[in-house]
């Protein structure tokens, strides 16, 4: 990313997945190009380790902010 950060701000998702296609699911996403997973990375939150299981009619609420700055400007963001 050049010299810039990345900060992931998560609410109910305790786990940050990294993920790439590779060549096989890449040549299976319509909107992807064979060959783009060489320049690509995903980063998404989750609940990985121990996954939510909702009853009928449950509710969960979750979110992930991602921002990419040239500098942290506040640790606490």
């Amino acid at each position: 990313m050049n010299g810039k950060n990345m900060v992931i701000k998560k609410t109910n998702l305790p786990d940050t997945v990294v993920w790439n296609p590779w060549l096989e699911k890449a040549k299976t996403m319509s909107d992807f190009a064979d060959d783009e997973y060489h320049n690509m990375i995903c980063v998404e939150a989750g609940n990985v380790k121990t996954p939510i299981v909702l009853s009928p009619g449950a509710e969960y609420e979750a979110s992930q902010i991602l921002c990419v700055l040239d500098k942290i400007l506040d640790s606490h963001i």
